[in-house]
């Protein structure tokens, strides 16, 4: 299961992380509603953090799981043959080659983060609030704001877009890179 380290109950680890994967953000909810309560955490950024965590931290794990396994364990070997450590081998030679995955998982989770609006609305309140949130306090009863509902949607699509316009040749090279022999 996990690619390089061995360690006592990876395989649990791994599935509950699995079943996190597996339920609809809307199942969470509540949960997470009554615990960040009993914490007198809701209206904090933390609570926030923590929320986008439920789901960041199992998928990036699992789709970094399959990076590493791409990568054949003659290299690790190799590295400490020349005097690295497991560790040293791990960020030298294994890290740098996982770099295309990592960006394209760091990418999605900032997507999926940056768009979330049902943790945003229910754990935050008048104090914290996300964009998506704030674009949606728009829209009245009465009365619709279509041009600051208008630029906050420009606004909100900024960061995203500007990240892909950054980064786009450096991450399809990156994951062309594995396709090419030689």
């Amino acid at each position: 299961m996990p690619s390089r380290f061995r360690f006592p109950g990876r395989r649990l680890l791994m599935m509950k992380f699995l079943l996190v994967n597996m339920f609809p953000l809307i199942l969470l909810i509540i949960p997470l509603f009554i615990i960040m309560r009993q914490l007198n955490l809701l209206d904090t950024h933390l609570a926030l953090i923590l929320a986008h965590s439920t789901f960041s931290v199992p998928f990036a794990t699992w789709m970094m799981i399959s990076y590493f396994n791409a990568i054949p364990r003659s290299l690790d070997e190799a590295a400490m043959v020349d005097g690295c450590s497991a560790i040293g081998a791990m960020f030298r030679v294994i890290l740098p080659l996982t770099l295309p995955g990592v960006i394209a998982t760091g990418i999605y989770i900032f997507i999926t983060s940056w768009n979330e609006f049902l943790y945003a609305s229910v754990l935050a309140g008048q104090e914290v609030r996300t964009l998506t949130v704030a674009v949606q306090t728009l829209i009245g009863e009465y009365e619709i704001a279509w041009g600051l509902l208008t630029a906050g949607g420009v606004v909100g699509a900024l960061p995203v877009t500007l990240l892909f316009m950054l980064i786009q040749k450096r991450l399809i090279s990156g994951m062309t890179q594995g396709a090419v022999k030689g």
